[in-house]
């Protein structure tokens, strides 16, 4: 008979998930002994407890209801009837069984093969007991049941919520866990909280004690290298913790204690007590969360007992987010099962191997290849040039000829789109507006072609929205539509959508003149003068193009289809089923919309982009496809142009006007769905995605460096975009809010979201911090008193000066007496004040912010903020026209401070950095306060965590412990501004890492279930990409690798390659801890790391 410690507890009744163990009643003794065990793991166990069943009802439910069927086999179970016809009963109740064999033994041929396919546990084969009940533990865990119980009492409790891993069995130094099982809910969070850091924990994962326990505990303790013992009212009454601790003691080991329970509640007898106070123990109850870490790693640290990362200089290699994410979505079977790269180029690959073309040229040279060929090289050197190859390459293809010829023969005929383009290109000479136009264009053409080929949703609307049109000209292949028919159309939208870009004056919505600039090219002798003769095709007598559209669409000899609103309003109210009240409201809307934009000088392009297309190739038509009243048929169809090019013409009129007109009175239209306009709604998608990623300043060659689809298929569109300035943010996610614009869910089931991955630092900007850790915005509301506050300064300092020369320079009206003008200035001096305090590490905040404020500045972050603000000063005045005078002239634009910061008069940098100084009182008078940003804060607690190498090359242990009790706060803010700038770029570039496996840091608020820690593999990973980073911004600042740090020369002996012959292994584990000891930090800072598998 067992005794009573040894019987297991109550079978389980609540209603939390649990086992139902079954077995033979003379296999009583040893199954009470795996109840026991498994209820000591934590779990919740329905058992029979007496062996007999008394009541049906009870246990038919039980088995009913259980979450995992555990069978304990031996040749007695094995052949018990009455367990044969359970098994089977379990099986069709599709319940999850697990046959234990505990023993090497036959059973009945029915039942092993009812249990064929289960995951079956071989305890006879496990020697080790720990082997055995982590097996136990995996199998039921893949079924999804956690231990969740604390097994004094039976009752769930919600501690338990940090499984740890299990028990270290490698080579390398270890811990040794000395604790009362009963304490598990305790004590299991404390040993994950240990493995989460990186140390290796070697515990008896909850099994019972035995003969081979005692051995396998024993031999771990002689070998291990710490022995920390967690101490509470159950551990000090446990005899197995206290023979530990004596063994311990004994074997002379490095011995921590671990108080779990308030000290004085804690009753131990005499001698337990003196054994625990001859050793230096953790009173965690008295200790918050930060200073509990500080005390064990200090403790474990003094010991020589550090986190063991493994093999740091190894080449982790591990799955990206998006990798995950596709193995994830085969389950689902909707996934083309071969995409696996991130290349946009796979898609496009895939579009034109699927694509055969309608006509090729005598010479049997693939025009799809050209295309593809050009595209392709856009892809890989997004220049004008190449962006230029792409428009070529596609109007060539698709020019409309003349009668009888073929493409390849038609390309000796004048090529009115070609030219048209080329044109609008030498327009402008402004660079910007080309690249702006035209590569941008290419990247929404590409990107298109890549959802087509990639979503078979899109696909499918856009089909059945050409063959649902009415025109029956299509593109086929076998009597179906071909892919064909979607490059034409789209690449018409696309191309196009933005041709009267640069037309629009210095980037500017504003008109500009396009008088002469079409002259011929949009009709024989046809002057183009201005927008309103846009609004007008050429009728080419006696052909009349539109002979077909009308007998489709009877409603149009209601309308001038020579007219282009008048042709866009019909499509639009045809698409969108309105009715006689709305089109009309439509098509006046439309109509008036040209005098708008005449009276206001208001350039909307994408509704003047559709007007030119329209002209373009309604005329191009006429010129081509002749009617022969003789034969009663045109030379060629003209259904073939004018459909597509009407539908294109439309898309690129909606991409803005769908948002800014039709979603609102009287038109009320909700979000666009592709089967209303797939070319619309695509075009919408694409620019809003490529949108954000164009330039705002394009000096550079390149619009958008690289182009990834991280993830295309039927529930998801994610990009990456890898661009050349800062100016977009550092590799964090951007959801693109297209949830009120576009009917998403139609096409992406579960959306679609864009990053920015930002890796060619542009030199200037290069230690301008990027994270959204730094608040450098203020609220407009507040600027104006912002401004007042800081004219009010000028005034005081205006009053000191004593060179009469510079008096003059000065006004001294009060703030409501200045010009709108001088206003103006004051309030742009004032809303670029937050932007330079983030750049040294502080945001202005509410008064009630918990951060300790800042009265004052370092003078040489004073001398700093003064030189960038004359800076922009002596720029903005330059770019004006002003120039250098010894005499002050408004009206010459002459000022005598237009200088060099280095050359100014001595008392006018005075002044300048006398109202630097005095930021922080400027800003407490109008109710707020300067505090360090959380980048600052966080880049302090790395910096004082990354000292630890220069710690770590102490052997003396009292100058260590002075080292760790040194305030490295303030040695953070003894470093030079430069320096502390540079650490706030490394900063950056941890936060940028992060995101290369989808963590992202937010504010604790953000209601995203927080990453509490990183597992090793991970952490060695974003260590060794933060490292090349950090090579590539210390290369790009000027600094070379040397064999000792030094600021003056720009040495650093740690800009060598992740290896074990070249990099110091002290150094790779601080970086590998700075990982693994992020989610602390963040903690400490009201920060946490969230991980979201599409975006943040």
């Amino acid at each position: 008979m067992l005794n009573e410690k040894n019987k297991p507890l109550n079978a389980y009744e609540g209603d939390e998930p649990y086992l139902f163990v079954s077995y033979a009643p003379e296999d009583e003794h040893v199954a009470f002994q795996e109840i026991k065990r498994f209820q000591d793991m934590g779990y919740n166990v329905w058992y029979n407890e007496d062996n007999k069943i008394e009541n049906k009802l009870k246990y038919s439910t039980a088995l009913k209801n259980c979450s995992v069927y555990v069978v304990l086999l031996t040749h007695n179970s094995g052949y018990n009837n009455k367990i044969i016809e359970e098994v089977n009963y379990v099986f069709n109740l599709e319940k999850n069984i697990i046959p234990i064999y505990l023993d090497e033994t036959k059973i009945d041929i029915i039942m092993e093969s009812t249990l064929s396919d289960s995951s079956r546990i071989d305890k006879y084969e496990l020697k080790d007991i720990t082997q055995y009940m982590f097996k136990c533990r995996e199998t039921f865990m893949s079924y999804g049941l956690q231990s969740g119980v604390d097994a004094s009492n039976n009752k769930s409790h919600s501690a338990i919520n940090r499984e740890p891993l299990p028990a270290f069995r490698g080579e390398g130094s270890y811990m040794f866990i000395s604790y009362a099982h009963i304490d598990s809910n305790l004590v299991f969070p404390e040993i994950k909280r240990f493995q989460d850091m990186g140390y290796n924990v070697w515990y008896d994962e909850g099994i019972c004690a035995g003969n081979e326990w005692l051995r396998d505990v024993l031999e771990h303790l002689v070998d291990s290298d710490l022995f920390v013992v967690f101490i509470t009212n159950n551990s000090v009454l446990s005899k197995n913790v206290q023979k530990e601790l004596k063994f311990a003691v004994s074997k002379e080991k490095n011995i921590v204690p671990i108080y779990l329970e308030d000290f004085d509640e804690i009753d131990m007898d005499i001698q337990l007590d003196y054994e625990l106070s001859q050793l230096q123990g953790i009173l965690k109850t008295d200790l918050d969360d930060e200073s509990y870490i500080s005390k064990f790693t200090e403790a474990f640290h003094s010991f020589g007992f550090d986190p063991d990362y493994g093999n740091i200089f190894e080449k982790i290699e591990l799955k990206t987010p998006e990798e995950i994410l596709i193995d994830d979505s085969l389950k689902n079977e909707v996934l083309y099962s071969d995409i696996n790269s991130n290349s946009i180029k796979r898609y496009i690959d895939e579009f034109f191997d699927n694509l055969v073309l309608s006509e090729n040229n005598p010479n049997e040279c693939s025009y799809k290849d050209i295309l593809k060929l050009t595209i392709n090289n856009f892809l890989d050197n997004k220049y004008m040039y190449t962006a230029w190859d792409v428009y070529y390459t596609f109007f060539s293809i698709y020019q409309i000829i003349s009668s009888g010829k073929s493409s390849y023969e038609g390309l000796i005929d004048k090529n009115v789109t070609l030219d048209i383009l080329e044109k609008i290109k030498n327009f402008t000479e402004d660079i910007r507006l080309q690249k702006n136009l035209f590569i941008h264009s290419v990247n929404v053409f590409v990107l298109g072609l890549a959802i087509y080929s990639g979503n078979r949703n899109y696909k499918k609307a856009f089909n059945s929205y050409v063959i649902g049109s009415g025109y029956e000209e299509y593109y086929k292949i076998d009597d179906e539509i071909s892919s064909e028919e979607f490059l034409y159309r789209w690449g018409m939208t696309s191309l196009l959508h933005d041709i009267y870009y640069p037309f629009e004056k210095n980037g500017r919505r504003e008109n500009r003149n396009i008088y002469g600039v079409f002259d011929n090219f949009l009709g024989e002798n046809r002057i183009i003068r201005d927008i309103h003769d846009l609004n007008e095709i050429i009728k080419k007598e006696p052909f009349k193009f539109t002979d077909n559209y009308e007998k489709k669409y009877p409603k149009t000899k209601y309308f001038n289809l020579f007219k282009p609103t008048e042709i866009i309003a019909h499509k639009i109210a045809h698409n969108f089923k309105f009715d006689n009240e709305k089109c009309n409201l439509l098509r006046n809307h439309i109509n008036d919309f040209i005098a708008h934009i005449k009276d206001t000088e208001f350039a909307e392009h994408g509704f003047l982009s559709a007007l030119l297309v329209l002209n373009m190739f309604d005329y191009q038509i006429q010129e081509y496809a002749i009617y022969d009243y003789n034969l009663h048929e045109y030379s060629i169809n003209p259904d073939l142009f004018f459909y597509p090019i009407a539908d294109s013409a439309v898309a690129i009129f909606l991409h803005n006007y769908y948002k800014y007109f039709l979603q609102k009175e009287p038109f009320n239209q909700k979000q666009l769905n592709p089967s209303q306009n797939p070319l619309a709604y695509l075009l919408i998608l694409c620019d809003n995605v490529l949108e954000f990623y164009r330039h705002k300043d394009l000096n550079t060659e390149d619009n958008i460096n690289e182009l990834f689809i991280s993830q295309l298929n039927d529930e998801r569109l994610t990009i990456t975009c890898k661009a050349s300035s800062y100016s977009y943010g550092f590799g964090f996610s951007n959801e693109l809010y297209l949830d009120n614009l576009l009917d998403i869910p139609y096409i992406f089931d579960e959306g679609v979201c864009s990053k920015t991955d930002l890796t060619n630092v542009n030199e200037e900007d290069i230690l301008t911090s990027t994270s959204d850790l730094s608040n450098n915005t203020v609220s407009m509301s507040l600027i104006e008193e912002l401004a007042k506050a800081v004219h009010k300064q000028y005034q005081i300092l205006s009053n000191k000066l004593t060179d009469e020369s510079q008096i003059k320079n000065y006004k001294f009206e009060e703030f409501n007496e200045l010009s709108p003008q001088d206003k103006v200035i004051n309030m742009v001096q004032s809303k670029s004040i937050p932007g330079k305090l983030s750049s040294i590490g502080y945001e202005i905040t509410d008064i009630i912010d918990e951060r300790e404020d800042i009265v004052e500045f370092s003078e040489d972050e004073i001398i700093y903020i003064a030189k960038v603000t004359h800076k922009e000063w002596y720029k903005d005045k330059k770019e004006n026209g002003w120039e250098y005078s010894k005499i002050k002239d408004d009206k010459k634009r002459l000022n005598p401070n237009l200088l060099p910061w280095d050359k100014l008069n001595e008392e006018v940098q005075q002044q300048n950095t006398d109202f630097v100084s005095s930021i922080p009182n400027i800003v407490m008078d109008i109710g707020l306060k300067i505090v360090p940003s959380k980048l600052r804060l966080l880049t302090s607690e790395i910096y004082k965590l990354s000292s630890e190498d220069e710690f770590n090359t102490l052997t003396n242990k009292e100058e260590q412990y002075e080292k760790i009790n040194e305030s490295t706060d303030d040695k953070f803010d003894t470093l030079s501004l430069d320096m502390k700038r540079l650490n706030f770029k490394k900063t950056d570039l941890i936060i940028e890492t992060l995101s290369m496996l989808n963590y992202y840091l937010v504010d604790s608020s953000y209601n995203t279930e927080e990453i509490t820690f990183l597992e090793n593999d991970e952490a060695i990973y974003l260590a060794q990409e933060y490292h090349k980073k950090y090579r590539m911004l210390n290369y790009s600042l000027g600094w070379k690798h040397g064999d000792n740090y030094d600021e003056e020369l720009k040495t650093n002996p740690y800009l060598v390659k992740w290896d074990k012959d070249y990099l110091s292994a002290d150094y790779a584990k601080i970086q590998v801890k700075i990982f693994k000891q992020l989610p602390d930090f963040c903690k400490k800072l009201n920060l946490k790391i969230i991980r979201n598998t599409y975006e943040i």
